[in-house]
């Protein structure tokens, strides 16, 4: 994992990088999640077990999916300012 995960573009809160397992396709689904509201990137999906090492295209691809916006939100201080 090259890249720095942005913090939630829906409410600012710290995101991170996790992965669910699924049995039946045998299948890793990486992607980036906000800790405070749940909004998620989109899955990608990786035969190895990312949660190893998190270094791999499933995890990088997650990463830029969550990192991709028009526009970053204002910081908290200058939300309070303009309020």
């Amino acid at each position: 994992m090259n890249e720095t995960i942005k913090p939630c573009p829906f409410c600012g809160g710290a995101a991170y990088l996790t992965t669910n397992y699924s049995a039946r396709i045998k299948r890793h689904f990486v992607f980036c999640k906000c800790d405070i509201c749940g909004g998620q990137s989109k899955a990608y999906t990786s035969e190895t077990d990312p949660a190893e090492g998190w270094n791999n295209e499933a995890c990088d691809a997650a990463i830029r999916a969550w990192n991709t916006r028009k526009y970053d939100p204002p910081e908290m201080d200058e939300v309070l300012l303009l309020g």
